[in-house]
């Protein structure tokens, strides 16, 4: 059952066009990577995964809690989108980003209740929204750490690892 302040119903399928004045001015590579769509009102908006891409991209240097929420939301439309799929979809934007690069930002972002007032909802209160927030993290973290434990020691690391054996005898 989807938590209170979560969504309830599923995106619709819409057709995706691609519209590079929004994109570009989202950022200057979104109109080569990102796809939109424009709905009957005219009004154009990224595709999910779109979003999903400059979500993931912004938390290594930003992992707000609307951040957070956001990428919650965009989780409970497509259950294809966890930790691996989303560190993919940064990397579309920041080539640099790594599972133990967002595990940091995530293990470290001082997320506070207080700035949880931004559900559309207005019965639903800002603790209710922290805790899907920090739940959400906390699931992140645990997905990342299996992550980053399955993935090949870096160059720096298979050097750091020689010396150390070198030093020893």
């Amino acid at each position: 059952m989807p938590a209170p302040c979560a969504s309830r119903t599923r995106a619709a399928a819409l057709p995706q066009e691609i519209d590079p004045s929004f994109l570009q001015a989202l950022h200057p590579d979104l109109s080569r990577l990102g796809k939109t769509f424009t709905l009957p009102n005219k009004i154009v908006v990224p595709s999910l995964e779109t979003l999903a891409m400059m979500k993931a991209a912004a938390l290594p240097s930003r992992c707000g809690e609307k951040d957070l929420f956001d990428l919650l939301w965009i989780t409970r439309q497509d259950e294809s989108i966890a930790a691996e799929r989303l560190i993919e979809l940064g990397q579309e934007i920041d080539a640099g980003m790594t599972a133990e690069g967002l595990l940091i930002s995530l293990a470290g972002a001082d997320l506070s209740e207080e700035s949880c007032g931004f559900s559309i909802d207005p019965a639903v209160e800002k603790k209710a929204v922290f805790a899907e927030i920090e739940a959400f993290r906390k699931k992140l973290i645990e997905e990342l750490i299996t992550l980053a434990e399955h993935q090949p020691t870096p160059a720096l690391g298979a050097l750091v690892k020689r010396i150390r054996r070198m030093k020893r005898g």
